[in-house]
């Protein structure tokens, strides 16, 4: 699936409607299904740059392939999942 800003507009309307509770990742994954979805929370990032950022969580984009490690970026083209950092 492609990512693009519309899409990253309903996933974080989404996100700020249900929240990010494990019974709300689940329906973020159903509602996302072909979007590779990655939590955690913001602290464990470190100083690393968001792609958008919330009141409640911030939006990273992760590189499409590689290896088993998340690699973030900040283009659209290169985009084969979201982490979400809750703040």
């Amino acid at each position: 699936m492609s990512i693009d800003e519309a899409q990253l507009d309903r996933l974080a309307r989404a996100i700020a409607r249900i929240g990010l509770s494990e019974t709300a990742m689940v329906e973020l994954r159903r509602q996302f299904s072909g979007l590779r979805l990655t939590f955690c929370l913001e602290d464990e990032l470190g100083a690393v740059v968001p792609y958008r950022e919330y009141a409640d969580f911030n939006l990273y984009l992760v590189m499409a392939g590689g290896n088993h490690c998340l690699t973030l970026t900040h283009t659209l083209d290169d985009v084969g999942g979201v982490l979400v950092a809750e703040l």
